[in-house]
């Protein structure tokens, strides 16, 4: 159970769920892991969660070898972008108060699911850069 939140992370889950302020649909597909499956993008302070990690036999067909697999794995981001095994639309709910400001949209797909990192959040992605960039203080003791 850990938390992702750099660009390019990725889960992939039997069943999951995914969290946006918006939750667009964008495409039917035919992908070459996923079979028939249908794409969707999440806008402003997204999360995607395993809800049930994929069985020993559908972890041979991972959309990416990188690609975290455990219950609870979390990757949250500023937009995710997640595919849906099956050419069925999956129900999208909206739920008003999630926040202390905003609504959000609330989706479950009980269906193999990868979701990854479009846009990471700008703030954590530069404490990540400031962190690389400065040099390595010795402790005196």
């Amino acid at each position: 159970m850990a938390d992702f939140y750099q660009k390019g992370e990725s889960i992939e889950a039997s069943k999951s769920v995914i969290y946006g302020r918006i939750i667009r649909f964008e495409a039917s597909i035919n992908d070459s892991v996923l079979g028939l499956s249908t794409s969707y993008k999440t806008d402003k302070n997204s999360s995607a969660v395993i809800a049930k990690a994929l069985s020993i036999e559908e972890q041979k067909y991972l959309k990416s070898k990188s690609s975290h697999l455990s219950k609870d794995d979390k990757i949250v981001a500023d937009s995710i972008t997640f595919f849906v095994s099956g050419k069925r639309k999956i129900k999208i709910t909206v739920q008003e108060g999630v926040s202390s400001t905003h609504g959000g949209q609330f989706a479950s797909p009980d269906r193999h699911t990868f979701a990854t990192i479009n846009v990471p959040f700008k703030h954590i992605e530069d404490a990540l850069r400031n962190k690389l960039l400065q040099p390595a203080k010795d402790k005196d003791i």
